[in-house]
C-alpha cells in the first residue's frame, strides 16, 4: 500500500521581502548576523549583504566584552562599509585610524565623534572628503586645559570646507558643552 502524505507548506522564508527579513534579523546579535546567517540560504545571504540589515547596529557592548582587538577589528571592518550611522563618542580613535579605514565608508549619513580627543581637523577632513552623503555631524569637545587660552577654529573651517551636504551640526568647543543648542541648517 503506497500512501502519499500531504505536507502542508507554510510561508516560505525566501519569499519574504528583504525589509521584513531585515526586521527579523535585527533581533540577532551583529556578530551572528555576519558569521552565521549568510550561510543559511541564498536569499538570507542577499539580505545580509544588502543595506536593510545595517541601518542601526550597536556593537559597543560586544566590543567591550571582547578582549581581542583583532576580532573586534575584523567585525568592524565588515560592518562599517554597510553602515549609514557611525557613533563612536568618547572613543580613542585617532586621525591615523580614520585615514587607514576611510575608503570603506562611502554610505555614512550620521557621524557622532563627540568627546573623541584624538580626532583633529585632519581626521575630520578625512571624513568630509570620503563621506559625501554625510548629513548630520555631532562634534562636541570641551577644550583641554592647555588649549583653553587659545582659540582654534581649524575644525570648524574643515567642516565647512569638506562637508557641504550637512543639514544638522552639533558643534561645541566650550567648557559648558552640555548647554549647547544643536544647529540645523536650512
Amino acid at each position: 500500500m503506497n500512501k502519499e502524505v500531504a505536507v502542508e507548506e507554510g510561508p516560505r522564508w525566501e519569499g519574504l521581502h528583504p525589509e521584513i527579513l531585515a526586521l527579523i534579523f535585527s533581533k540577532i546579535p551583529p556578530i551572528e548576523l555576519v558569521r552565521c546567517l549568510p550561510w543559511v540560504c541564498k536569499s538570507w545571504m542577499e539580505v545580509v549583504a544588502g543595506p536593510y540589515c545595517w541601518e542601526d547596529i550597536d556593537i559597543q557592548a560586544w566590543c567591550r566584552r571582547r578582549n581581542d582587538s583583532r576580532a573586534v577589528d575584523q567585525v568592524v571592518k565588515k560592518l562599517i562599509p554597510r553602515s549609514k550611522l557611525l557613533e563612536i563618542p568618547m572613543s580613542r580613535v585617532t586621525d591615523h585610524m580614520i585615514l587607514m579605514h576611510m575608503k570603506s565608508m562611502p554610505n555614512l549619513n550620521v557621524l557622532d565623534i563627540n568627546f573623541c580627543y584624538n580626532i583633529t581637523a585632519k581626521g575630520i577632513a578625512a571624513f568630509g572628503n570620503q563621506c559625501k552623503s554625510l548629513v548630520h555631524l555631532k562634534r562636541n569637545v570641551p577644550p583641554a586645559h592647555e588649549r583653553c587660552c587659545r582659540i582654534d577654529d581649524s575644525e570648524a573651517k574643515t567642516i565647512a570646507d569638506t562637508m557641504p551636504n550637512l543639514q544638522r551640526v552639533e558643534l561645541c568647543f566650550s567648557a559648558h558643552a552640555h548647554t549647547y543648542q544643536p544647529y540645523t541648517l536650512a
